[in-house]
């Protein structure tokens, strides 16, 4: 069986979907780094407790926009990844996009909150999209049919 039309367009979208939050991980690393070397996290210090937050240090805001930067392009180059093997017919390869989906669905609650209506449904669309296109009738059989020749293989 060839590869059905769905699993081609869910692999672009989710190659799509990487290489934009590997750009916007790579942007919060640089942030973060260049907050460091140009001494923005003091300033920063000092307008947090200039607002009455005492709690919280400037070097630990950019500690974490470096880690929330360095976890986007992880989570990036894994979707890459995983997404090459989707490609390939690989069940398992799906299940673990099905849960960096869910993820990316949580992360969309998120600008919900922030009141990023447009956002959050473009999100929500583009997820249920690539779930359908991985989890449709010839995806499925598609997976499955990659899977049994496999085993075959692996028999003879």
């Amino acid at each position: 069986m060839s590869r059905p039309v769905s699993i081609t367009l869910a692999v672009i979208l989710q190659w799509i979907g990487a290489v934009y939050v590997l750009i916007l991980g790579f942007d919060l690393l640089a942030a973060g780094v260049g907050m460091t070397r140009t001494g923005i996290a003091a300033e920063l210090e000092a307008t947090l407790v200039e607002q009455g937050i005492t709690d919280l240090s400037g070097s630990i805001v950019v500690v974490s926009m470096i880690l929330a930067g360095a976890l986007m392009c992880a989570i990036a180059l894994v979707r890459m990844v995983v997404s090459a093997y989707l490609w390939q017919g690989r069940e398992w390869s799906r299940m673990l996009l099905t849960v960096l989906i869910a993820l990316n669905v949580i992360g969309a609650l998120a600008y919900l909150v922030q009141g990023e209506w447009l956002r959050a449904v473009g999100a929500f669309v583009i997820d249920a999209l690539m779930l359908y296109l991985m989890f449709n009738t010839q995806s499925s059989d598609f997976i499955a049919q990659a899977g049994r020749a496999r085993r075959a293989e692996a028999a003879a």
